[in-house]
């Protein structure tokens, strides 16, 4: 864990530069409104980094042109590119490493910061000295940003996980066991504490999110909750990552195959491990046989797989 004494906020009014870090991979269809939300923070300390992964759509341009047009807006703007696709973790280390705030907040092409979200989360870091995660509260909506497409509102502090009295270690047997409960579009970062911990794993290209959870809470840096709603989430086709098909992509069972063995082996219970792997490997050998061709037989084998999975001998 970093020593709490590089990270004392001395004064409560005092203004440090924030990175955005909007990322992106074709994300052409939305990411003017990403951009947009970072505009108009209230809060000015403020540079804008956009990290792309190789889109094949007309994300560069745009995003290039729209900072060609909005930069003196910001302290510092930067549009990083690549030739190929590396995957979701090596994209954001990117950004990070880029990023030179002393906060860091990352989101996706394809959602919206909401109007106070640098603010909001920068007046509660600095009422508590040692916070340097801090996760939120989102909006959720279907496609688009119009009120008459707003699905819902997360509601985690009722969770002990969230509150005071719940410690880092006590967060990170909560993630090892479970596969939610904080939402990784509203994380926001003290840039010190990411590095502390080596950024994203790019061992995996698609799970960016829950194993630098567990790294960062394993190294005691409890994720604080601010009881507000900072991020506009889009659940659409085209998110960089859509988890709620209603059948895994074998990609991501794979990769949750990686991730387990990775973070999950000897630190949760065997026969818990043993049936998680089990039921991703039933899903992979579904898809592979060609099961997923017949959706109504797929989708009951999916469940059942799924049920394996969660199972607690």
């Amino acid at each position: 864990m970093i020593a709490k004494k590089d990270f004392v906020r001395k004064e409560l009014n005092y203004n440090p530069l924030v990175s955005i870090i909007v990322i992106t991979y074709n994300s052409a269809k939305y990411v003017l409104e990403t951009l947009e939300s970072a505009k108009i923070q209230p809060y000015k300390n403020i540079e804008l980094i956009i990290s792309d992964d190789g889109s094949k759509d007309d994300t560069v341009p745009i995003c290039r042109k729209w900072l060609k047009k909005n930069q003196e807006r910001f302290v510092k703007t930067r549009l990083i590119t690549v030739e190929e696709n590396t995957g979701i973790p090596a994209n954001c280390n990117r950004g990070v490493k880029a990023s030179q705030g002393e906060w860091v907040k990352l989101i996706a092409g394809d959602d919206a910061l909401k109007k106070n979200c640098i603010l909001t989360n920068m007046q509660f870091a600095n009422s508590n000295k040692s916070v340097n995660v801090i996760h939120s509260n989102v909006e959720y909506y279907k496609d688009n940003f119009k009120n008459n497409s707003r699905t819902g509102v997360s509601d985690c502090g009722d969770a002990f996980v969230f509150s005071k009295k719940c410690s880092s270690q006590e967060q990170y047997h909560f993630l090892l066991n479970r596969t939610g409960g904080l939402l990784a579009p509203t994380l926001f970062l003290n840039r010190k504490t990411l590095y502390f911990v080596k950024c994203f794993d790019e061992r995996l290209r698609l799970l960016e999110d829950v194993p630098l959870f567990l790294r960062l809470t394993k190294e005691g840096n409890k994720i604080h909750f601010l009881n507000e709603t900072t991020i506009k989430y889009r659940v659409s086709a085209s998110s960089i990552q859509k988890r709620n098909k209603p059948h895994m992509n074998i990609d991501f069972a794979k990769e949750l195959l990686l991730f387990n063995s990775l973070y999950k082996k000897g630190k949760i219970k065997s026969h818990k491990l043993f049936f998680n792997n089990a039921g991703l490997i039933i899903i992979i050998c579904l898809n592979v046989i060609g099961f997923n061709r017949n959706g109504n037989l797929f989708d009951l084998m999916f469940r059942v797989a799924k049920k394996i999975r969660s199972l607690k001998l």
